[in-house]
């Protein structure tokens, strides 16, 4: 696990406890143990405080549904995906 210890005196965790070397794949990402689908972080959720744990296993997850929302945002095309 990794922490990092804010200027505004929280915390940010980010763990991946079941990671080994047969379990390489994120299955899951959680925000402070609420499922999280997007495929960044901001740093207003850093500043929040907390933990983003990463849900490993030992296969690729081969049919996600990613929205557009999930997308971070662009610089080639200057705006977000969901504007």
């Amino acid at each position: 696990a990794v922490k990092l210890k804010l200027e505004n005196g929280k915390e940010f965790r980010i763990e991946a406890p079941d990671n080994g070397p047969s379990a390489v794949y994120v299955k899951e990402k959680l925000l402070n143990n609420h499922i999280y689908p997007a495929l960044y972080i901001t740093h207003q959720d850093i500043q929040k405080g907390g933990a983003l744990t990463f849900k490993m296993g030992d296969k690729p997850q081969k049919n996600i549904l990613i929205e557009k929302n999930d997308l971070p945002y662009s610089l080639s095309n200057n705006r977000h995906d969901n504007e």
